[in-house]
């Protein structure tokens, strides 16, 4: 049997949280479909944002387009198909954010 989006992104939205302590907001933008599932805020101002896909399914072309502007415009976005992968994503980018900051 295969694991469904929404399972992928519930499991991994609730180990995020307990692991991370992070939050995680899902994307429902009103009017506007093709965003992101999920943005989790990364402490330091960066949003990541997670497009979750069930193993094998891709993202749409209007998910594509979305996800390729999002980028251009200098955020971070992946689209994981696997908990484990997802967290590991996750992880290193609260492990950047927690980086002394040095003085240039």
């Amino acid at each position: 049997m295969q694991v469904l989006e929404r399972l992928i992104e519930k499991r991994t939205v609730a180990k995020a949280q307990k692991e991370f302590k992070i939050t995680a907001l899902k994307l429902n933008v009103a009017g506007r479909r093709g965003y992101p599932d999920r943005m989790f805020l990364i402490p330091g101002g960066k949003p990541f944002f997670i497009e979750f896909k069930r193993p094998g399914s891709v993202p749409t072309s209007l998910q594509s387009y979305t996800i390729k502007n999002l980028q251009n415009l200098g955020y971070d976005v992946e689209i994981h198909n696997n908990v484990e992968e997802a967290l590991q994503a996750i992880g290193r980018r609260m492990e950047a954010a927690r980086l002394p900051k040095t003085r240039g």
